[in-house]
């Protein structure tokens, strides 16, 4: 079971060094899992209890004001461990060695009125434009056209 971050997938200013540990962790559990091995890579959010953006609320308020990252708690974290480190899970499949905890979709980061960080316009996330809740569908039925315009661009 391997810690990593979705900074891994999206990137960050000056982290190229972070980013790519983090992706040797989501590639390692693919790895394994492709020569029978048990493994799993989850890439954390925003840590807001434990950690670097826990401990410095500057850093923390500007990874907020991204919109795309969800808080994710000690206990959902706790949680995620208790169900990964089973003994008893099953080999996972490819599909599921990395899986993401805490990304916002885009539609609800267009509701808080931020516009979408430039990374969550990558084709591998088209899918999530595809996905808006009820209550928001008349407010952003003409934003989430836009962005998916701007993503075939």
């Amino acid at each position: 079971m391997l810690l990593s971050s979705v900074n891994g997938i999206f990137g960050g200013r000056a982290q190229a060094n972070y980013a790519a540990e983090n992706t040797f962790k989501d590639a390692l559990a693919h790895h394994r899992i492709a020569h029978g091995q048990k493994a799993v890579s989850i890439d954390l959010g925003l840590m807001v209890a434990e950690g670097v953006v826990a401990e410095n609320d500057s850093l923390l308020a500007s990874m907020r004001r991204i919109g795309l990252l969800m808080d994710v708690t000690q206990e959902e974290l706790i949680a995620l461990l208790d169900y990964y480190c089973d003994p008893n899970l099953p080999l996972l499949s490819d599909v599921n060695a990395q899986i993401m905890v805490g990304i916002e979709m885009p539609s609800a980061v267009l509701a808080k009125g931020i516009v979408l960080h430039h990374s969550i316009r990558r084709p591998m996330f088209r899918h999530l434009f595809r996905i808006i809740p009820r209550t928001q569908r008349p407010y952003l039925r003409m934003q989430m056209a836009q962005s998916l315009i701007e993503l075939r661009c």
